[in-house]
């Protein structure tokens, strides 16, 4: 899918665009502004957030962010992405499972996360951002130097950051850059028991590959 461009400050940030778009999808984003936030400050200066905080940045169809929300009914869970259908069928089963600790922010993942208080978030989980596997297109991805360390200023101390790819090239990234990351420490990892199986763990297996799982905590 042909990815369009958005810009957060200086940034040129790049991500999907619209895509189809099932009905009952399309009518559960009527109802958006029943979940949504639109900026990180708000997270603790409103009383319907209640610490602990996870976010989950790109949730994709939002299967995941359900099942840790539905795992942690005391955790208020935040859903980052710009993928309209994946928002509405976020909001669907959130309806369909009676769950009351999500909310989404329709933003790129930098900017949302630039504008969360730091100090404030217990996990963060980013899987399978888009790998970008041109050479041309690498400085593209998600997972960077520059997002490493604000990941490390938004964690509490002791706060989680779950990570999985299925590109090798991306893997040797996302290790490469939390290694030089001095406030935190972790590496590969199993996979966590919030992240269903997909249908990019499926794909490896027929391909051959490996999907690569990271956990990483703030010392």
């Amino acid at each position: 899918m042909k990815a369009c461009k958005l810009f957060s400050g200086e940034k040129r940030v790049y991500v999907r665009q619209r895509g189809r778009m099932t009905k009952a999808q399309s009518h559960a984003l009527e109802r958006f502004a029943e979940y949504e936030i639109t900026d990180g400050s708000q997270i603790l200066s409103s009383f319907d957030y209640q610490e602990p905080i996870a976010i989950e940045i790109g949730f994709g169809m939002g299967h995941s962010l359900v099942r840790y929300a539905a795992m942690n009914p005391e955790v208020t869970c935040i859903g980052v992405d710009v993928y309209l259908p994946g928002i509405g069928s976020l909001i669907r089963q959130c309806e369909v499972q009676g769950l009351d600790n999500i909310r989404i922010s329709n933003r790129d993942g930098n900017s949302f996360l630039n504008s969360v208080g730091d100090k404030s978030i217990e996990t963060i989980m980013v899987f399978f951002p888009d790998p970008w596997p041109k050479k041309r297109h690498s400085k593209r991805r998600l997972v960077n130097e520059e997002f490493c360390s604000c990941i490390a200023r938004k964690l509490k101390q002791h706060g989680n950051v779950y990570l999985a790819t299925d590109s090798i090239q991306y893997a040797n990234q996302i290790e490469a850059v939390f290694e030089r990351q001095s406030d935190m420490s972790g590496g590969k990892s199993d996979r966590p028991s919030a992240r269903l199986e997909s249908h990019y763990d499926t794909r490896s297996q027929r391909l051959g590959n490996e999907v690569i799982d990271f956990a990483y905590f703030k010392k």
